[in-house]
């Protein structure tokens, strides 16, 4: 699965019910430094993360628009710390207060995970909660044989729960929480910022937030969203010392207007020649497909072929990768050397013409078969047999009618 893909899919399961443009964008920067920090978790059993709220929550369903649009904005964008990706964590709502990851986990961690008041998760809300539960029933999920004297002995910084205590045992407070909320319904203790009150036969809790309270507060983050907070200035306040951008160096994506094409850079001065060409190549692409467009495609030109092969997923004898209207390409200098530049724009931009009309379902074949074909362009082995079959269609049918295959799909009598 392309990183991207993996973000896109995250966030329908993690940020489905946020609706900030900037908290939405800081989620994505944030879910995607985590897959990349943390790609290889589950290598023991042979793939990369589960599908978990352990990794990340991941669902296999079309998220609204902006959330994709998120995703599309920030695409590459790390955050930072010491030239490596940091470890990064969010959560639901943070009650007023941050949690620490070493007093919430118990291991080094971190100097930007620190435990801080958030005054933008406050003036929205605090999340109040409260919940009891049968004192016995409430032992037996936690293995003991009474909560006689259970009591909050220890506390950490922000407040939160660190351990409790009965009679005769001591329960780690994230133990007490995830037991307790797996028996009973996860609602039953959010978080551990809660008061505890023994009632004879019943326990009840009172307490504040949802989720471990470690790193971002998706909460807060919509508050900061709100007052006109940047996606880096709340990334920013949750990591501190952190850096946000395409790079170690906090670059980030500039955006030129041509014409016809938008184009994102993170070296606008050198990419600025770029605008011109992928301007002329779209008005030869329209055409050469018959299609003039009504969007403007993106073309995204990344600042290295590392970076590119990250992001899409392609291998680095690609020189570029188009999905929909974004055309996603390795550095112009690097093109520029091989003598591809020009023949690349036009190949790439010729596919969003042909894209942007295209039934849906038509084999994905045939339309970088009929691309090599309207363009001229060489294709690479993996395509010569592709191109070679759309090249004799158009000889036995004519170009006008196997361009009309695009939007009507192709003939059940033509095959592969």
């Amino acid at each position: 699965m392309r990183l991207e893909d993996y973000v896109y899919y995250t966030l329908s399961g993690e940020a489905h019910s946020m609706r900030q443009r900037e908290a939405l964008r800081a989620m994505a920067i944030a879910a995607r430094t985590f897959a990349v920090k943390n790609r290889g978790r589950h290598s023991a059993q042979g793939f990369d993360y589960c599908d978990t709220t352990h990794c990340q929550d991941v669902r296999f369903a079309e998220p609204p628009r902006a959330i994709a649009q998120a995703v599309e904005d920030t695409e590459a964008e790390l955050v930072w710390f010491e030239g490596r990706p940091a470890e990064v964590f969010y959560h639901q709502h943070c009650g007023g207060v941050t949690a620490s990851a070493k007093a919430v986990w118990g291991a080094a961690a971190a100097p930007y995970l620190i435990s801080q008041t958030d005054d933008a998760c406050i003036a929205r809300k605090r999340g109040a909660w409260s919940s009891r539960v049968c004192k016995s029933a409430a032992a037996r999920a936690l293995g003991l044989a009474s909560l006689d004297s259970l009591r909050v002995a220890a506390r950490e910084h922000s407040g939160r729960a660190n351990f409790l205590q009965t009679a005769s045992a001591r329960i780690e407070a994230s133990d007490f929480r995830f037991l307790l909320s797996r028996a009973f319904g996860w609602s039953t203790v959010p978080s551990t910022l809660f008061q505890l009150t023994d009632e004879g036969d019943t326990l009840r809790l009172q307490g504040y937030g949802s989720g471990h309270g470690v790193g971002m507060c998706q909460t807060g983050a919509e508050a900061r969203a709100e007052r006109g907070a940047t996606a880096r200035q709340i990334l920013s306040f949750y990591f501190p010392g952190t850096r946000t951008g395409v790079s170690a160096q906090g670059i980030a994506w500039s955006v030129l207007g041509g014409e016809r094409v938008e184009l994102w850079s993170t070296k606008p001065a050198e990419d600025k020649p770029l605008v011109a060409l992928a301007d002329r190549a779209l008005l030869r692409a329209e055409g050469l497909t018959g299609t003039p467009l009504a969007q403007r495609p993106r073309l995204r030109v990344y600042p290295s072929v590392e970076l590119y092969r990250d992001a899409t997923g392609q291998p680095g004898m690609v020189a570029a990768a188009t999905r929909g209207l974004v055309v996603r390409m390795q550095p112009a200098s690097v093109l520029q050397s091989r003598g591809v530049l020009e023949s690349t724009l036009l190949h790439e931009l010729t596919h969003v013409a042909l894209e942007a009309r295209a039934k849906p379902g038509l084999p994905g074949w045939f339309l970088e078969g009929l691309t090599l074909a309207l363009t001229h362009t060489a294709g690479t082995r993996r395509y010569e047999a592709v191109q070679q079959r759309v090249e004799e269609l158009i000889v036995r049918y004519g170009k006008s009618v196997v361009l009309g295959w695009v939007e009507n799909g192709l003939p059940s009598s033509v095959k592969r």
